[in-house]
């Protein structure tokens, strides 16, 4: 969901308290935002029907009443419609917390659970530089990258070392270069790891900083019966409310 956005925000567009101009912005932003309108709506849901408890709460308790007996009213009533208000506001702060944290939750799990490692691969012989720099665990993560960089430089067309560098970068947290890295190859020539590629990188932009690439790589996959990741696919869309 538009991190610009929380629940107080939310609460004052449906209650009419934002001025025009905010309102604009954020029905804009909601459009573009399927989280953001999701927890508008259900937002939305939870409201009404808590106003419409509450009411027939009211209408119940009114008629109930003897109009000439005023003085016979107690305030237990009273206290049960503040209980339910309380309650009311409690399951709307629940539910909120639900809605933005177990989306979350629940996508990076799909994430980590179908992320492609290379060591789920680890297609080179013993005897090459894949081996020698990723298997040793003496080397650092950091001097992997950066003997895998300088291969590269050198051999840009090997696409299992490129490859192998997204996955490396991923590894050690620079989520924006494993993401650049998987976007190039991609977008290469390689029958072999593009399709890899594609799919790490949608998952990886799933997480964070969506863009028009992982959009467009994910509706390929979605196109494409054939590809490895077309069931992974549809149900990623589903859960990030893109199908």
């Amino acid at each position: 969901m538009n991190a610009n956005y929380n629940q107080q925000d939310i609460e004052h567009y449906l209650l009419g308290q934002m001025s025009n101009s905010d309102r604009s912005n954020f029905e804009r932003l909601m459009n573009q935002d399927d989280d953001l309108k999701a927890a508008v709506d259900k937002m939305r849901l939870i409201t009404d029907a808590l106003e419409l408890d509450i009411e027939n709460e009211l209408r119940a308790h009114l008629n109930s009443l003897r109009p000439i007996q005023k003085d016979q009213i107690k305030s237990r009533p009273l206290k049960r419609m503040v209980w339910y208000v309380a309650a009311a506001i409690v399951m709307m702060l629940v539910t909120f917390v639900w809605l933005l944290t177990g989306q979350k939750q629940g996508l990076d799990y799909f994430v980590s659970s179908h992320y492609v490692a290379y060591s789920q691969i680890h297609l080179r012989s013993e005897d090459d530089i894949t081996d020698k720099i990723v298997g040793s665990k003496n080397s650092p993560l950091t001097e992997s990258i950066h003997q895998f960089e300088e291969h590269l430089i050198s051999d840009p067309q090997d696409y299992e070392s490129r490859f192998i560098l997204a996955d490396l970068y991923k590894q050690n947290q620079n989520i924006d270069q494993a993401r650049e890295e998987f976007l190039n190859l991609a977008n290469s020539t390689s029958k072999i790891w593009k399709e890899r590629a594609g799919w790490n990188y949608v998952l990886l932009s799933a997480q964070d900083k969506w863009n028009q690439n992982a959009d467009e790589i994910l509706k390929s996959i979605l196109k494409d019966q054939r590809n490895s990741y077309h069931e992974l696919g549809i149900e990623l869309a589903k859960k990030m409310g893109k199908l």
